[in-house]
C-alpha cells in the first residue's frame, strides 16, 4: 500500500481553541458596544431635537422640491421640527380628491412661506389656515390651506409647481408670494447663475421660453441618481448620520455679531439694489429680469384662469423694510441711494392690477406694525436678530394681515362680491 503525502492533523489544543472563542466574544461585545452607542446616541440626538437632513431632491420639472415622506428638525436658523407629507409639501398629508366641503386656498412662494425656521404650527400657511376657520361660521365648510412653498424658488419654479403639482390638488384659490429680493433674481440665469434650475427666457414677440437644460446638469444629475437618492433616504432615516454627515462639511468660522447687523443690511440692499429702484437702462440684467417676471405673472394669472381658480398676491417684506428703528432706515437710504423703499412694492402691485390680480402690499403693512410694536419680525437668536426669515411673529403677524384681506376679499359670504376682480388700492 502506496505512503499518502498528506500530513498528520494536528489536533486542536485547548488554549488554540479558548484564544478562538475569546476572540470572537470580544468581537460580539465590541459589535454590541457599538450599537449600544449608536443607539444611545440616537436616542439623545431626537431628545434634543438635533438633527441635518436633507429637505431637497432633484426633480424634472423644477430642479429641485421638497423631499417627499420626510421629516426632521431644522436647526441653521431657527428650530423648526418638519415633516413634508407624500406630496412633497411642508405639513400633513392631504389627500389628492379633494372633498366638497374643503376649501382649498394653496400658497406659492420661496423660503418665507416654507418657513423651516418654525415648527409647522407657527408657520404663516398653519396659522393663516387657522384664522379662516375660525372667521367661518358655516359648519359644512373647512378652510385647508396647503404650503407650496420651497427654498431658493422664483416666480420661474412657482410657475412649474403649480402647472405640475399644484392644480391636479383642485384648488379654490392661490396665493402668490413674492419677495422681491431674490424672487427677481432667481428668474434671471445671469443674475442667478444656478445651473441646476429652470429659467424662462423672453422671446422677441414677448412669449416665454423654457429653458430646462439643468436636466442634462452633470450635477443635477449626479444627485438624481439611484445611489445619491438611497443615500439621502438613509441618512435622513438617522440622526446620527446626519450628524456626521454635518461634520464633514467645511465650516464658515466667521461669526456674525448682532452689531454687523446694519452693515449685513448695506451689503444686502447694494447687491438687490433692483428691488429699491428702477433700472435705468432697459437692456440690463435687471431690468431684463424684471420684465420676465412680470411675463411669468402673468402666466400664473393665466394658468389659474384656465382652470377657473382665483388668484391673488401678496409681496414678502425685506428686512430693512421692517426694520423696527426708523433710524436706521433713513441712515441706510442715505449711504445706499434709495429714494423709496417700497418700489418694488408699487411695481408688482401694478402688475398685479394689470393682470386683474387682487394684490395685497404686506411690506408697508408690517413695517408699520414692526414700529408701533418696536419687535423685530425676521431672525433668530441663533442667527442674526432682525435679519433673515419670519420668526414666529413674523408668520403670525403676516398670516392675521393676509387672512382679514382675504376673508373681506373673496371668502366672507357676507362681504360684498368683487366682480371685476381689481386689486385693492
Amino acid at each position: 500500500m502506496p505512503e499518502s503525502n498528506t500530513p498528520p492533523a494536528i489536533p486542536r489544543t485547548p488554549a488554540r481553541s479558548g484564544r478562538r472563542r475569546s476572540w470572537r466574544f470580544k468581537l460580539a461585545a465590541l459589535c454590541i458596544g457599538i450599537a449600544f452607542a449608536f443607539f444611545a446616541l440616537e436616542v439623545f440626538l431626537r431628545l434634543a431635537g438635533i438633527g441635518f437632513p436633507n429637505f431637497f431632491e432633484p426633480d424634472p420639472f423644477c430642479g429641485s422640491r421638497l423631499r417627499k415622506s420626510t421629516s426632521g428638525v431644522w436647526m441653521s436658523e431657527g428650530h423648526g421640527n418638519t415633516s413634508i407629507n407624500s406630496l412633497g409639501f411642508r405639513g400633513p398629508e392631504i389627500q389628492l380628491e379633494k372633498d366638497p366641503s374643503v376649501r382649498r386656498i394653496c400658497v406659492l412662494g420661496d423660503s418665507f412661506i416654507e418657513a423651516l425656521q418654525v415648527n409647522h404650527s407657527d408657520t404663516f400657511c398653519a396659522k393663516l389656515q387657522d384664522l379662516l376657520n375660525r372667521k367661518n361660521n358655516d359648519a359644512s365648510l373647512t378652510f385647508e390651506v396647503i404650503n407650496c412653498g420651497v427654498s431658493g424658488y422664483g416666480t420661474a419654479q412657482e410657475l412649474l409647481l403649480l402647472q405640475n403639482y399644484v392644480m391636479p390638488l383642485q384648488p379654490d384659490a392661490i396665493v402668490l408670494a413674492i419677495f422681491p429680493e431674490n424672487d427677481i433674481r432667481n428668474n434671471s440665469r445671469t443674475l442667478d447663475g444656478s445651473e441646476t434650475r429652470p429659467y424662462f427666457e423672453l422671446k422677441e414677440n414677448g412669449q416665454l421660453l423654457l429653458d430646462a437644460s439643468f436636466q442634462s446638469n452633470s450635477s443635477w444629475l449626479i444627485a438624481d441618481s439611484a445611489y445619491e437618492r438611497a443615500k439621502a433616504r438613509i441618512i435622513n432615516r438617522s440622526r446620527v448620520l446626519q450628524l456626521a454627515q454635518e461634520l464633514r462639511r467645511p465650516k464658515d468660522v466667521t461669526k456674525v455679531k448682532q452689531s454687523d447687523a446694519p452693515d449685513i443690511l448695506e451689503s444686502t440692499i447694494n447687491e438687490h439694489w433692483y428691488a429699491y429702484r428702477n433700472p435705468e437702462h432697459p437692456d440690463s440684467p435687471e431690468a431684463m429680469a424684471w420684465n420676465v417676471t412680470e411675463r411669468l405673472i402673468h402666466a400664473i394669472a393665466a394658468e389659474c384662469a384656465d382652470g377657473n381658480v382665483p388668484m391673488f398676491s401678496f409681496n414678502v417684506p425685506t428686512p430693512i423694510q421692517i426694520w423696527p428703528d426708523p433710524s436706521i432706515r433713513d441712515s441706510l437710504a442715505a449711504r445706499c441711494k434709495i429714494e423709496d423703499w417700497f418700489y418694488a412694492e408699487k411695481r408688482l402691485h401694478s402688475i398685479c392690477e394689470n393682470e386683474n390680480i387682487p394684490f395685497f402690499e404686506l411690506a408697508s403693512t408690517m413695517q408699520r406694525e414692526a414700529e408701533s410694536r418696536n419687535v423685530f419680525l425676521e431672525g433668530f437668536p441663533n442667527a442674526t436678530v432682525g435679519i433673515g426669515h419670519w420668526n414666529v411673529e413674523g408668520n403670525s403677524l403676516a398670516a392675521d394681515v393676509i387672512s382679514n384681506w382675504l376673508w373681506t376679499k373673496h371668502f366672507s359670504r357676507n362681504a360684498k362680491q368683487n366682480s371685476d376682480g381689481s386689486a385693492d388700492r
